[in-house]
């Protein structure tokens, strides 16, 4: 199961796609919580785990403290360059489905001009900053987790 950043405020009911209106939590309750104002299941709060996390997960898997101190080096930028490519990836999805007669509310133009929103956030941001690679601050993996290998 994935962790989701999730809207504290729905998008779809003026919420912003920012830090401030963000958490951390379950896809699957993310998913079918959909755009209501319902405030989903937190699996982490101030980078612990919460008592849901281990109802649905019963255990950390044995990657995670090598993955929280990774995830230490975090740049508040990052999450908006993360975003980008999840919309990206989105108007993607939506110009595969609607090839398939899938009716979406959001199309491909929605999603582009979103990723294009939160790369110029993440512009702003890194301005001035010093120039690290993802690899330089020790964001990317040694070593793929079994969730990340092809089937």
């Amino acid at each position: 199961m994935v962790d989701w950043a999730d809207h504290v405020a729905p998008a779809a009911k003026g919420g912003a796609s920012s830090i401030d209106n963000g958490a951390c939590v379950s896809w699957l309750y993310n998913y079918a919580k959909r755009d209501n104002s319902h405030p989903g299941i937190p699996l982490f709060l101030q980078g612990f785990p919460t008592r849901d996390y281990f109802f649905i997960h019963q255990e950390l898997p044995h990657g995670y403290l090598e993955q929280t101190v990774r995830f230490s080096s975090l740049h508040i930028s990052d999450w908006y360059f993360n975003r980008s490519i999840f919309r990206t990836g989105l108007g993607l999805k939506w110009l595969h489905d609607s090839q398939g007669g899938r009716n979406r509310q959001r199309d491909s133009a929605y999603y582009a001009k979103a990723a294009l929103g939160s790369i110029r956030q993440w512009q702003k941001l890194v301005r001035g900053e010093p120039s690290l690679t993802f690899e330089a601050r020790g964001l990317v993996p040694k070593f793929l987790y079994c969730d990340q290998l092809r089937p």
